[in-house]
């Protein structure tokens, strides 16, 4: 089936004019009709997007706070402060937030840590996963399947199991480490940015089962719609669909560059591309959604957002994309 392009001002709001995609937003698209339906201002640099119990979490890396939007009134509440939010996670009573150094700060300031925030009183318990002498301004990351919660900091080459009532380390697993986590299938998935591969961890045993050979940089995963996700980036910008029976690739699916982050949904699997502005040896590329069916492995729609977008999320029955700045 071929892809359906989609520009980025289609549906008419409430008052017949066109819904206008805008920088430093949340964009929310429509699934079965590919159209956006709503754009709603957050806080600078939107990235990582969390989504859990008809709420949706924003990360705004760019001045250090994070938006919770209401899924039924598409409304934004005040953006609470974090330190460097890079990562997101909600489980059933708190949101984990996994956070970069604050280079705003002289000296800057921390960096490889996990944030667990209470979500009834705000009880804030923190805890060291990146090593405090390293400046971590990326790749510490946190996941959940809403039962377990899982992170890890590229700088450390460690994964750990964290406690979902206090934050606490139980468990560690040496030599591993990456760009994205996802828990799924029984398993625990690192996509290994600096290894081009995917490592499986079996947190019965808290030790990697087996690693999954990809190409050119490993950046985000995701898990659902029958299999896990993985994104590549240049020269190869493609998602990955690996069969989590088998651990093996299954279906290479090509995407626009550069791919930012994927989330499955809706029964489908979606993935964020773009490229900054003058983004070296990468050519000058619009922001899009794509949209892929998990029974075709194709895309089947190409939805287009103007600006470059990163996060992505699905819940109370649309996506949800954050909208960054042409920078």
């Amino acid at each position: 089936m071929a892809a359906v392009a989609v520009g980025f001002t289609l549906r008419p709001d409430a008052r017949g004019s066109p819904v206008e995609v805008t920088a430093n937003s949340v964009a929310v698209v429509d699934p079965r009709t590919n159209e956006i339906v709503d754009d709603i201002r957050v806080g600078d640099y939107p990235g990582p997007i969390a989504v859990a119990d008809g709420s949706i979490w924003v990360a705004n890396i760019g001045d250090n706070t994070v938006t919770r939007i209401d899924a039924e009134t598409r409304n934004p509440s005040f953006p609470t402060g974090a330190q460097q939010p890079l990562d997101l996670a909600v489980t059933p009573h708190a949101l984990w937030i996994a956070n970069g150094t604050n280079f705003a700060t002289k000296p800057p300031q921390g960096g490889g840590t996990i944030e667990r925030r209470g979500l009834r009183f705000g009880a804030l318990e923190t805890v060291r996963v990146g090593p405090p002498e390293t400046l971590n301004e990326w790749w510490t990351v946190v996941a959940t399947d809403r039962r377990s919660v899982w992170a890890g900091n590229s700088s450390t080459r460690i994964a750990v199991r964290l406690d979902p009532a206090d934050g606490r380390i139980v468990e560690r697993v040496a030599h591993v480490g990456g760009a994205s986590m996802a828990i799924g299938y029984g398993s625990v998935w690192v996509a290994e940015y600096r290894r081009n591969t995917v490592a499986r961890i079996d947190p019965r045993s808290g030790m990697v089962a087996t690693r999954i050979q990809v190409s050119s940089a490993p950046t985000r995963i995701a898990a659902g719609e029958g299999a896990v996700w993985v994104t590549t980036q240049r020269p190869h910008n493609a998602v990955w669909r690996i069969d989590p029976k088998s651990s093996e690739t299954v279906a290479v699916i090509p995407v626009s560059p550069t791919s930012r982050r994927v989330a499955t949904g809706a029964g489908y699997v979606w993935v964020t591309s773009g490229t900054y502005a003058g983004e070296p040896g990468v050519p000058q590329n619009g922001g899009v959604l794509s949209k892929i069916d998990p029974r075709t492995n194709r895309i089947v729609a190409t939805i287009k957002l103007g600006f470059r977008p990163d996060g992505v999320g699905v819940a109370n029955g649309l996506v949800w994309v954050a909208i960054a700045p042409r920078r």
